[in-house]
């Protein structure tokens, strides 16, 4: 992905203001050029107890000193950029105790934040694309109407009723809340209600009631930015320019510290929450994933193909190309069941019945067991002129009964399947 331009002028300026203050400093241009993160005169582990006693900042000293205080872990670029699920994620790299919203708001930045998303990110096309990805992740997007963000717990909040958010810039002079988060992500979830409603011509397909809006922190407290400072600290405390006494500290500091150390931990941030309750009910309609329909049913194509071909594979066929059936009336039977089971698949995802596993679980253990009788009946008829036209050995027979048994397993346990696929593929 390219860099947009105002990302490479901010990038650009970070780097000649850290280069602009290794040159300044004394102690910095020291650590510069020895490569070292501890200080002659102050050492990077001091910082919380400057925040704690000269800063009053007693939220920012306790995720730094957690943070000094844990094995060496650097969180992935997937947990920074929230391409997780984070009920998946270990509790032991997540912290929800050291921020409280109560805390945060007070503060004149984050008021600004809360209003302008509560007035202006509730209810935009982003929010209700993001609403329906959490949905359809949830299973909640179903044919009867389910509740919405009923969870205490902030994390399950965030995965199964996330709404928006926006970030919450640094202040114009190093405060508590500087100390604690610097520049954060303001969240927003919602409770409710979601319900399906009668297809229309815009493709809606279902209708999510919002009566509270929640609002929390999730950050990462991690030192992975290059080239980016984070002030001059001294046991009096913390300023943007240099100052006497104190040393210019940025991210590297930190991650050469842990290499040093062996500690020093990254973990995700999520505050508690706070809540608002709406006077008036808010409406979000979820619309018709369409390219989502039809690679459903690309998908169960082959699936559908393959049950009507066993079928009419063991079918007395006495001419393939025409379809001419058997005098027997239960191959005949097979054979419709078949055609009417692909049928029913597609019409269950082309209309939203969500009952097309189902029906191909249905599909698949009608063509397992027509197998199974084939291969009890096959001894007496062995004659390949009268025998199942595809079916010329009982080897033959025993090999397709072992596709379908995987298929069937494949369609039976395909929730969990997907579930532990992606979950890997978020851990990697």
């Amino acid at each position: 992905m390219q860099m947009s331009v105002k990302e490479s002028v901010k990038q650009a300026l970070y780097s000649a203001y850290t280069g602009a203050m290794r040159l300044v400093s004394t102690e910095a241009a020291t650590v510069a050029n020895a490569n070292e993160a501890c200080f002659k005169d102050f050492q990077l582990i001091e910082i919380p107890e400057v925040m704690r006693t000269r800063m009053n900042a007693p939220a920012g000293a306790a995720l730094m000193q957690r943070w000094f205080n844990s094995p060496a872990f650097t969180i992935s670029e997937a947990m920074i950029h929230g391409r997780v699920d984070f009920r998946a994620i270990s509790r032991q790299n997540i912290d929800t105790a050291a921020v409280k919203m109560s805390w945060v708001a007070g503060f004149a930045r984050t008021q600004r934040a809360l209003a302008m998303m509560e007035a202006h990110h509730a209810a935009t096309p982003a929010a209700a694309r993001e609403l329906k990805r959490v949905l359809m992740r949830a299973g909640a997007l179903t044919n009867k109407r389910m509740a919405l963000g009923t969870s205490p717990d902030v994390i399950d909040l965030h995965e199964t009723a996330h709404l928006n958010f926006m970030t919450v810039e640094l202040a114009d002079s190093t405060d508590p809340l500087d100390c604690a988060l610097g520049s954060f992500s303001l969240h927003m979830a919602a409770s409710g209600s979601v319900q399906p409603v009668a297809r229309t011509s815009a493709g809606a397909t279902h209708e999510v009631e919002i009566t509270a809006l929640h609002f929390y922190v999730r950050d990462n407290y991690e030192f992975s930015g290059e080239d980016e400072p984070l002030g001059h600290w001294g046991r009096d405390g913390a300023s943007r320019m240099p100052s006497s006494g104190k040393v210019f500290v940025e991210n590297k500091s930190f991650r050469e510290w842990r290499t040093r150390h062996g500690r020093g931990g990254d973990f995700a941030l999520f505050s508690d929450v706070m809540s608002k309750r709406l006077v008036r009910p808010l409406k979000i309609t979820i619309q018709e994933d369409v390219m989502r329909r039809i690679l459903s049913l690309i998908t169960l194509l082959p699936v559908s193909a393959l049950t009507v071909f066993f079928f009419i594979g063991y079918a007395n066929v006495t001419d393939t190309i025409s379809m001419k059936m058997g005098a027997s009336a239960i191959y005949q039977v097979a054979f419709w069941l078949a055609c009417s089971g692909m049928v029913l698949l597609f019409t269950g995802v082309a209309f939203r019945f969500f009952a097309a596993r189902w029906i191909t679980i249905a599909s698949l253990l009608s063509c397992a067991g027509f197998i199974v009788f084939s291969l009890a009946t096959y001894p007496a008829n062995n004659d390949a002129h009268d025998g199942p036209a595809w079916s010329r050995s009982v080897d033959e027979l025993y090999a397709l009964l072992a596709v379908t048994s995987l298929l069937l397993l494949l369609a039976v346990f395909e929730p969990r399947i997907r579930t532990f696929v992606r979950q890997r593929m978020e851990r990697a």
